[in-house]
């Protein structure tokens, strides 16, 4: 569950309450704050969780949290070398004082430096990209910015449903979706996403397919010559012309295969770099598909082939 518009932490808190009250469901809640912590000297993104919820909800592997656990991503335990348990010094923001027009005037308290330890090291993509989560009781950290990311709630979704429509007399901005609901967005949002990739992999197909039929009709023209002494080795017309089609063939398939190798290669390492793993998988559609496009462009070299094919060499060389 989340909310349609920005949210006081006062709300958000009475509505977080409102919902734990209820024993018939469990709940956890993820606040952003907008403002970055600092680690080593560096500014790092944080979120605020309820740790010991997410932890009876098993959306995190740890049991029997404590106010100074932390939770971190993967990538900064990469980035930083740090191991599960270990402890780390994280400087909290300061806490500033703001006009009644909200421009802030100046630090109202210091940020304070909190030594915590790491409970758990997570998946990017399960922490919504944050570096870290931080337990919603170290007040250090809470802002009076923060607002409501995410509230989990499991149950029984027509109970759920029920309760968080009755609950919208007072609090409108509610939304929320089950986990089916947010699959199917989000496989939607993959597949919207993939479709624009494949067309403008189209694109870019088709534009260097009219470069490359470029580049072979300068090639073959500036072969008449050599065409004309294989004409003279007997050679017919129609094998002249099966050897420009083989050509245009190595061609083709040189470039595909190279580029898919390439391609291939670029992106292992950067999902490599980023996750730190390895995983090949070619899609053979897009690369059929590249091949089918490349070859009717193909067509366009015809009349270069039949043009050379039919020249009358006794012309061309009574000319000489």
């Amino acid at each position: 569950m989340t909310t349609s518009t920005s949210v006081s932490l006062a709300d958000a808190q009475e509505l977080y309450s409102q919902l734990k009250n209820d024993d018939s469901i469990k709940v956890s809640i993820v606040y952003n704050t907008g403002i970055n912590a600092q680690f080593e000297g560096q500014e790092i993104e944080y979120s605020i969780a309820d740790l010991n919820a997410l932890s009876v909800q098993i959306i995190i592997p740890v049991k029997n949290i404590e106010d100074n656990y932390i939770i971190i991503s993967e990538s900064f335990a990469r980035t930083h070398n740090l191991k599960i348990y270990d402890y780390v010094d994280i400087k909290a923001p300061d806490t500033y004082r703001y006009d009644s027009k909200g421009y802030r005037l100046g630090i109202e308290k210091e940020g304070k430096n909190c030594t915590l330890q790491i409970a758990c090291i997570i998946q990017d993509n399960k922490m919504m990209y944050q570096d870290a989560y931080i337990d919603i009781y170290n007040l250090d950290f809470m802002q009076e910015s923060a607002w409501v990311n995410k509230i989990y709630i499991n149950g029984d979704y027509q109970y759920i449903d029920n309760k968080l429509e009755n609950m919208k007399n007072d609090f409108p901005y509610l939304k929320w979706a089950n986990y089916s609901d947010v699959l199917m967005i989000n496989n939607r949002d993959i597949d919207n996403r993939y479709l624009m990739i494949e067309i403008v992999v189209r694109i870019l197909v088709i534009i260097a397919s009219i470069g490359w039929i470029n580049s072979l009709r300068n090639i073959f023209l500036s072969r008449v010559k050599d065409y004309d002494i294989i004409r003279m080795q007997g050679v017919s017309r129609i094998r002249l012309a099966k050897i420009m089609v083989y050509q245009i063939i190595t061609y083709l398939l040189n470039g595909t295969i190279l580029g898919c190798i390439i391609g291939s290669l670029i992106v292992e390492a950067l999902i490599y770099r980023d996750q730190n793993r390895l995983t090949f998988d070619i899609n053979f559609g897009i690369v059929y598909q590249m091949i089918v496009i490349m070859l009717l462009f193909c067509l366009l070299l015809i009349p270069v082939i039949r043009k050379i094919c039919n020249k009358q060499l006794l012309s061309q060389f009574s000319q000489k």
